[in-house]
Order: C-alpha cells, then structure tokens, then sequence
C-alpha cells in the first residue's frame, strides 16, 4: 500500500498497522504447522527481535519508526508468501 501521500503520523500508524498484520500472519503461520498459539507468537516475536536486533513490543510498537515498520515488513514476507 502506498502510504507516503499521507501526513507523517498518519503513515507511520499505517506502517506500523501493516507490520503488526504480518507478524499476525507469521505467527498464525506456526499455528497452522501445530504449534500452540501462545509458542507461536513468542517464537515469532524472538526471531524477529533477533533479526531486527533489538526487542520490539508488539502491543505498542512503541519506538518503531517507518523505516524501522518497513524493514519488519521486509524481513517477514518471505516466509508468509506462500500462506496468502
């Protein structure tokens, strides 16, 4: 989606909405393989914090900036392409 027609706080709400729907689709991913829901999102959060390289508080995402969202978008679309 293109966000960047938008007043700055409006993209990044965006940006930040669109990073927490693929992190939901990333761990419903682990769901869908038989892991529990709760294993799911903590495996999900620990491997993009890790590549991320620093920790990342999901039910805010406080601190996230649009560069910081759009890279997060990036990292996980590989792994949830075939899950469309």
């Amino acid at each position: 989606m293109d966000f960047e027609s938008l007043p700055y706080n409006i993209q990044l709400l965006s940006y930040k909405n669109d990073a927490k729907h693929h992190y939901q689709k990333l761990y419903k991913k682990g769901i869908r393989k038989g892991m529990k829901k709760q294993f799911a999102i903590q495996r999900s959060a620990s491997w993009i914090n890790k590549q991320f390289g620093r920790t990342i508080d999901w039910s805010t995402m406080n601190g996230l900036n649009i560069e910081d969202c759009k890279r997060i978008i990036e990292l996980i679309k590989p792994y949830i392409k075939a899950y469309k």
